[in-house]
């Protein structure tokens, strides 16, 4: 039997060169969750100008992004905010004209900037902490605990785009003895988009439990211990099981 893994999502760092980050430390939903920084919004850049800035005798060229907003997570509600960027030995970004991201800036709303070592991402790799973020507005007191159900694509890891979604999945939450709750279980089936999601938590240990439909190898079982306002992101990997035509 294959084995099933699971995997909390830390926020990616940026190149060398010139650039430093210091990394935060915790999963990447409770960076989301604490997050205090000048803004978070999901936008489309609309429009892209270069300027030449200077660091002393060092020039560099450096984006000036229109975005049009989409979602505020933190920050102000302009509908339009121009976000700078330097090029990416500098722990910039570089932005592409059309595309929607996660964009995560720091600044005032007249004067925001992007950086590789924050938690801006184009949009389809943003989509779990998109969903996160929306699911966090309506229960921003609670613990959430949430994640994905897909089938590896053939050749791909864990976190690559051509996986699967497995919908149907049923995922199940206990209560483990002694917890914050009485023996209390919920269930969730994984969406179109193998999305499921337990929100309005109290802090506690929990059992999670994934119940893959036929045609999947084995479950899947992870006890989580959630604080007071924690978060866990819990995805779920796994292969189609093998037939005796594959096994031929």
């Amino acid at each position: 039997m294959r084995l099933f893994r699971f995997l909390f999502l830390l926020a990616a760092g940026c190149p060398a060169f010139a650039c430093t980050c210091d990394y935060a430390l915790g999963p990447l939903c409770q960076q989301l969750r604490t997050y205090e920084g000048g803004s978070l919004f999901l936008g489309t850049a609309t429009t892209i100008r270069y300027r030449t800035v200077r660091f002393g005798k060092v020039s560099e060229r450096e984006q000036v992004v229109g975005f049009k907003v989409e979602d505020t997570f933190r920050g102000g509600h302009a509908k339009v905010v121009f976000v700078k960027s330097l090029s990416p030995s500098m722990c910039g970004i570089r932005f592409r004209k059309g595309l929607s991201y996660l964009v995560n800036a720091s600044g005032s709303l007249e004067a925001l900037s992007a950086s590789s070592c924050g938690m801006t991402r184009i949009a389809p790799d943003a989509a779990d902490s998109i969903r996160f973020l929306r699911a966090l507005r309506q229960n921003p007191d609670a613990a959430i605990i949430f994640g994905t159900v897909k089938q590896y694509a053939e050749g791909a890891n864990f976190v690559s785009l051509r996986n699967k979604a497995i919908p149907g999945t049923t995922v199940v939450l206990e209560s483990m003895p002694g917890g914050s709750f009485r023996s209390e279980r919920r269930e969730a089936k994984a969406d179109p988009t193998g999305w499921y999601e337990f929100d309005g938590l109290p802090a506690g240990v929990y059992t999670l439990t994934a119940q893959l439909p036929r045609g999947f190898e084995g479950t899947l079982q992870h006890t989580i211990e959630i604080p007071a306002k924690g978060c866990a992101q819990v995805d779920v990997r796994a292969h189609a099981q093998a037939t005796d035509h594959d096994s031929d």
